[in-house]
């Protein structure tokens, strides 16, 4: 069988309205071995005062991007939206992205918001399906 790359996306939903940090805002549970290549964090507004939007994304409850793995600063043109691939959690044999196995969880925590909330946000996954 000829080997192919199989992209597709999944999208966590933080919130439409005010958006709030906390943890665990939504969750995915990995149905097939794939690999998460990178994360989408998109605001359809900002802010309005000082402060940024912070996403963590996390496998199992453990960090795979730096903290704060993907920011949107106070005040950014709206709608705004920014990418980050994996930064933990890469051996030498994962050069692409972060190994999924069927029930493995990825979930999206909010760590940061400005002092007048950023709205309607969400986090969209770029994940390629695996064979092994």
């Amino acid at each position: 069988m000829e080997d192919r790359n199989r992209f597709f996306s999944v999208t966590l939903i933080l919130g439409d309205g005010a958006l709030a940090a906390g943890v665990g805002k939504d969750i995915w549970l990995a149905q097939t071995k794939c690999e998460l290549l990178e994360a989408e964090l998109s605001l359809r507004a900002t802010g309005a005062t000082s402060g940024n939007t912070d996403v963590d994304i996390k496998k199992n409850g453990a960090l795979i991007w730096t903290t704060p793995g993907l920011r949107i600063v106070q005040g950014a043109a709206a709608p705004a939206a920014v990418r980050a691939k994996p930064t933990i959690g890469l051996s030498s044999l994962d050069l692409s992205g972060v190994p999924l196995d069927p029930g493995d969880s990825i979930t999206a925590d909010i760590v940061a918001v400005p002092g007048t909330a950023s709205s309607g946000g969400f986090v969209r996954l770029l994940l390629r399906a695996r064979d092994v």
